[in-house]
């Protein structure tokens, strides 16, 4: 003989059963990306770490912690990078490009192009690692980095061009 409590376990078990699967997972708002900006440097850095990765080789050492971050952006702008002038490579060869490099200017807000001026202003040939959320991007020489309001970023042929792309955007949103 059946009880009514049966029934009701029964009833209770199908109800938890039912809304396990309907769960939901809650959406989790992955935080705005940032960009960060670290001095390289040829020699170790206590507490920091050497960049080496397939898209930049050997960039150098860099401490733990940027030299400066930037939150959000004025705008990210498609662009060019125009031919690079005849010069002469390793073996003394004559090298010209003729070729325009697809780039974004990222555009920086007023107080972030100061700041990264005055990082910049005395490093010269010396190489800055850019990142994005801890990706590195580029590791231009400090006098290439600016170009006018902004930070010029060749995005080149790379299979996760317009990934980077969207991300850059959603900074400047």
């Amino acid at each position: 003989m059946r009880t009514p409590f049966s029934f009701v376990g029964l009833a209770l078990a199908l109800l938890l059963v039912s809304a396990a699967c309907h769960h939901e997972k809650p959406v989790v708002e992955k935080p705005p990306p940032t960009l960060a900006f670290y001095t390289v440097s040829a020699e170790p850095i206590a507490g920091g770490r050497f960049v080496d990765t397939p898209s930049l080789p050997k960039v150098g050492h860099v401490a733990s912690a940027p030299d400066m971050v930037v939150t959000s952006l004025e705008a990210v702008i498609p662009a060019a990078i125009p031919p690079s002038p005849p010069g002469f490579d390793k073996n003394g060869d004559i090298h010209a490009s003729s070729m325009t490099t697809p780039a974004l200017l990222l555009k920086l807000h007023a107080p972030d192009l100061k700041k990264l001026a005055n990082l910049v202003k005395d490093l010269k040939k010396q190489r800055v690692l850019v990142t994005l959320d801890g990706e590195p991007l580029m590791a231009p020489t400090a006098d290439s980095l600016f170009r006018g309001s902004g930070v010029m970023y060749p995005v080149g042929e790379s299979g996760d061009r317009m990934r980077v792309q969207d991300e850059l955007e959603k900074m400047a949103k």
